[in-house]
């Protein structure tokens, strides 16, 4: 599962994540935030830096043999979308991005 904090840190909000080994019954692990993701320019027309409630991080990663992304080959792709009202821009025009991710197994 991935997640972001809600608000607006000045340093930018990373995305973290938190695993289970069980989707029936999980206990999830501590949370911890990829490396890079709070100094990502997320909205070129701002700029914004890292992330925000608003944002909606999603990881997809079309080489999973799960239904729904559970399952990821080490290289899945971060989605969000931008929050032009932050800057004072139109909300009506939002933009999704993406970035490619590098897991290393540990």
């Amino acid at each position: 599962m991935i997640h972001t904090l809600f608000g607006n840190n000045p340093g930018g909000n990373a995305v973290s994540y938190m695993t289970t080994k069980s989707l029936a019954s999980p206990s999830w692990s501590q949370s911890t935030p990829i490396l890079g993701t709070a100094q990502l320019i997320t909205d070129p027309g701002g700029p914004v830096q890292g992330f925000n409630g608003a944002n909606y991080p999603s990881i997809l990663d079309n080489a999973s043999s799960g239904f729904n992304f559970e399952f990821t080959s080490g290289n899945p792709q971060l989605f969000w979308s931008t929050f032009p009202g932050q800057y004072g821009g139109n909300n009506l025009a939002r933009d999704v991005y993406r970035v490619q991710l590098s897991i290393t197994y540990q």
